[in-house]
């Protein structure tokens, strides 16, 4: 099992490391105990988002949403699956669209999410991500709790009341193990 938690955390560091690179990307990074959320700045293409949310994939949960006239899509993405669409995608692509982004459009509302990340328009995008995943895999009987640094717990510490402190250190998943990477988390 030891060798399962080092590739375990060699994992999440490679994970955190691409988190601080979002950050410094101009990404709005919000950490918290169970999992850190990130969320793409104005401007970027889908494309773009899905290449700079990749190396997340093993331990992220993302949602892109393009919106552009009178269309919509969503597209989503569990950890370990593949990228695709959410939902039916709203309205008639035939009036945004022209020539080749009309044939991309067509295939992204018949279901391809690659065609779908070449549209323009406004794309939005969140990643939710999991950093306690891998050593959850390891050893499940643990109630991982893995922070980039330690401001959110003591964020969390300062706002829970001292008779509610307990929830920090109970789980039903078994005993509660927290990890700080050690970098600094604004």
């Amino acid at each position: 099992m030891e060798r399962g938690l080092e590739e375990a955390v060699d994992e999440i560091r490679q994970v955190a490391d691409e988190i601080s690179k979002l950050a410094d990307a101009g990404w709005t990074v919000e950490d918290g105990i169970l999992s850190v959320r990130c969320s793409a700045p104005v401007g970027l293409s889908g494309a773009r988002i899905a290449a700079v949310l990749a190396p997340l994939e093993p331990l992220a949960q993302t949602e892109l949403r393009l919106t552009t006239g009178g269309v919509a899509l969503r597209l989503g993405q569990q950890p370990g699956s593949a990228l695709d669409l959410i939902d039916d995608p709203t309205g008639d692509p035939v009036t945004e669209f022209t020539g080749p982004q009309l044939v991309a459009a067509q295939r992204a509302w018949a279901g391809d999410p690659k065609a779908a990340l070449q549209l323009t328009g406004t794309w939005k995008a969140d990643a939710t991500v999991y950093l306690a995943k891998p050593l959850s895999d390891v050893e499940p009987s643990i109630a991982w709790r893995v922070v980039r640094g330690l401001k959110p717990i003591e964020d969390l510490i300062g706002a829970l009341p001292w008779w509610r402190m307990a929830e920090l250190v109970r789980d039903s998943a078994g005993p509660v193990a927290f990890v700080a990477l050690g970098a600094e988390v604004d």
